[in-house]
């Protein structure tokens, strides 16, 4: 069994921020070895590779090993080194709230100067001109504007919105 920590509390930790919360990948373990050594099994079996490449910005896109050696197959480094928000593949697309979530980013203060690829914005046009963003539910949308409220850059998620 190997243990990854992935997602955005690498992002930020990187950037000099504590962490909210830790979210963590399991690779080469059953449910029921995970359950006894007290994780929860959320979703299926994937490679780390696999799992990154499903996350939606590169910068949330890097693993931490348990020798903490940083796994980054999409440049998210580089990424955050530059301040770019870029989508990591057409996966992005699969979920539209992605699109509602960029703009609560830019309510963080360690992302809100952060600019978004142009390969990005195109990818949010599309979900913005799919009527999508239609069908999501009214709490996946309400969860993510009430999280950007309590930002002093909550100005920064109704500016980005309105762009697209």
């Amino acid at each position: 069994m190997k243990i990854y920590q992935v997602g955005g509390s690498i992002r930020d930790e990187l950037l000099g921020q504590a962490p909210k919360d830790k979210d963590w990948l399991v690779v080469g373990s059953s449910p029921e070895e995970m359950i006894n050594k007290g994780f929860k099994p959320i979703g299926k079996d994937v490679t780390l590779e696999e799992d990154l490449s499903r996350r939606d910005f590169t910068i949330n896109a890097i693993a931490r090993d348990k020798d903490n050696n940083l796994i980054d197959p999409f440049d998210g480094i580089k990424d955050i080194e530059s301040k770019t928000f870029r989508h990591v593949s057409d996966a992005f697309l699969e979920d539209p709230l992605r699109a509602i979530r960029i703009a609560r980013f830019k309510t963080y203060p360690h992302l809100k100067d952060f600019v978004i690829a142009k390969t990005t914005e195109e990818m949010l046009t599309t979900i913005s001109k799919s009527n999508e963003l239609s069908k999501l539910s009214k709490d996946r949308i309400w969860i993510e504007i009430e999280r950007s409220l309590q930002s002093k850059y909550a100005s920064e998620f109704f500016k980005l919105l309105l762009n697209f």
